[in-house]
C-alpha cells in the first residue's frame, strides 16, 4: 500500500480524518492526497451576485467556480498546516462528490481511501445522499472509514 487518498469535506471534524490517514500513510510510508470536492451545484447556485440591498446585481459575471476552488485549496493548505504535513498532495475538484473522489482515488492509482462518515438525519440520507454510502457501494479499492458522530470538538 503505497498511495491512501483522504476525503475531506468541510466538517469540523475533518482533522480527526487526515490525522487518521496521515498516520497509517507515515507508518506504510506511503504517499498521501488530501482531495476536496465541492457539490458544482453549490457554485451554480451562488451563480447570482447582489448588491448591498439584497438586489441581484445581472451586470456582474463572478467567476464563482474559481472562487469555491480557490477557498477549497486554502481549505486543505488549512488542514495540512494544522497537521504539520508537509508531503500530502492537495487536489481539489468540483461536481459529484462521490464521483470525483472514486475517479480520483482511479487516477492517482490510490491503493486506499480515507473518509469520515457524518451521522445524518434519515430524510437527509433520502433526498441528498450519503457520499460515504455511495463511495462504499461503488469503490474497487479498500475504505477506511472514520466514524465522526460525537467527535465535533
Amino acid at each position: 500500500m503505497d498511495k491512501i487518498l483522504i476525503a475531506l469535506d468541510n466538517h469540523e471534524t475533518n482533522n480527526k480524518i487526515a490525522q487518521v490517514g496521515l498516520a497509517l500513510a507515515a507508518r506504510l510510508h506511503a504517499k498521501t492526497m488530501l482531495l476536496h470536492v465541492y457539490p458544482v451545484s453549490v457554485a451554480m447556485d451562488s451563480n447570482m451576485a447582489y448588491d448591498d440591498y439584497g438586489i441581484p446585481d445581472f451586470t456582474t459575471d463572478m467567476d464563482w467556480d474559481g472562487i469555491f476552488s480557490e477557498e477549497s485549496m486554502k481549505f486543505l493548505k488549512k488542514t495540512q498546516a494544522e497537521l504539520g504535513d508537509t508531503t500530502a498532495e492537495l487536489q481539489v475538484a468540483s461536481g459529484d462528490v462521490a464521483h470525483n473522489i472514486l475517479e480520483m482515488a482511479d487516477q492517482w492509482q490510490a491503493n486506499l481511501i480515507v473518509m469520515g462518515s457524518h451521522s445524518r438525519r434519515f430524510l437527509e440520507d433520502i433526498f441528498m445522499g450519503n457520499t460515504t454510502v455511495k463511495v462504499v457501494k461503488r469503490s474497487t479499492l479498500p475504505l477506511l472509514i472514520i466514524p465522526t458522530q460525537g467527535n465535533e470538538h
